[in-house]
């Protein structure tokens, strides 16, 4: 992020990531263009990552504590960060708060 802008992103599909039980994906981060921060690919970065979906309006709630993927921590080799995650140009999805 520069302040306010991201410089690189990655997009992916929704059902890339319904399995409950995933490996780690590692992806490479593409340099948004408009910004002309990152002007090279190679140079956007790399990112490490285990995402699992799951509607629990049409299969119930799920623990995913029941899952491999979920019980063991990260590799030692790799550093825990927190990532802010937008996500944008959504459909169907349930409320879920309570201001809908």
């Amino acid at each position: 992020m520069d302040g306010n802008n991201a410089i690189a992103y990655y997009s992916a599909e929704t059902s890339d990531f319904m399995d409950p039980n995933p490996q780690i994906k590692w992806v490479e981060l593409l340099p948004d263009l408009a910004l002309g921060k990152v002007t090279e690919h190679h140079k956007a970065g790399l990112i490490g990552f285990k995402l699992s979906i799951h509607d629990k309006t049409k299969a119930g709630p799920i623990n995913f504590e029941h899952f491999d993927s979920w019980k063991k921590p990260p590799l030692k080799r790799l550093k825990v960060k927190k990532v802010r995650a937008y996500i944008f140009q959504c459909r169907d999805l349930p409320a879920a708060d309570s201001d809908g």
